[in-house]
């Protein structure tokens, strides 16, 4: 079990159904250092209990916003209403996947009984669930700042390979599984994506995807 030492029976709870969900899922202590890792969570942003236990989670995470200003770091705004005992609301962030490439995820926050105890192992969860990329459109089209500009695939002249990668990244498909079905190296896709994030003026795969759907670039 990725666990410390608990201290309380709630808690214990907690950690056995977090550890066997499928959502990733980290827990903090009071100095924002990582205490709880599970299974899920290693899959999804690829790192292991071991790399990150006793980091401090802003650390591990980087997170942004949509449009890549920092979110996490020292008394960021879950930490500081977690610290005084106020609930959080789930909010979005960018973070780094297991093959290095950007992904979004929703982020919700579980303050734990132990947070009110003098001594504690763990104050709260953080429960992470990947937002596809049909969703992340509909968000940035609801108020996101992302470019709004119009573009036609013609002017990027992006080719049919770089089309077909794009087209697969808008379905969720990660780096590796793209180069499985292409039949290509993953060098290669990240080569790939480099060029297509220059033709179109973006830097993370999720601004190439809500550009190319919301100008049709797959009909």
């Amino acid at each position: 079990m990725k666990q410390s030492i608990l201290q309380n029976a709630a808690t214990n709870v907690l950690y056995q159904l977090f550890q066997n969900t499928s959502d990733a899922v980290f827990g903090i202590d009071k100095q924002s250092r990582v205490r709880f890792w599970n299974d899920a969570c290693e899959k999804l942003l690829g790192l292991s209990f071991q790399q990150v236990e006793n980091e401090k989670c802003y650390s591990v995470l980087s997170g942004t916003d949509l449009n890549g200003s920092p979110l996490c770091g020292p008394g960021c705004h879950a930490s500081k209403k977690i610290m005084s005992g106020r609930p959080v609301s789930h909010y979005d962030l960018m973070v780094k996947g297991a093959d290095e490439d950007s992904l979004i995820v929703n982020v919700g926050a579980y303050i734990t009984p132990e947070m009110y105890q003098e001594r504690t192992d763990t104050a709260a969860f953080f429960v992470l669930r990947r937002i596809d990329c049909y969703r992340l459109l509909k968000r940035m089209s609801d108020g996101g700042t992302l470019k709004q500009n119009e573009y036609k695939t013609d002017s990027f002249r992006l080719t049919p390979r770089e089309l077909q990668i794009l087209e697969l990244a808008s379905k969720g498909v990660s780096t590796i599984d793209i180069a499985n079905q292409l039949f290509i190296s993953t060098i290669t896709v990240r080569n790939h994506f480099k060029n297509i994030f220059c033709k179109l003026d973006v830097h993370t795969r999720a601004e190439a995807v809500s550009l190319a759907l919301r100008n049709s670039f797959f009909q």
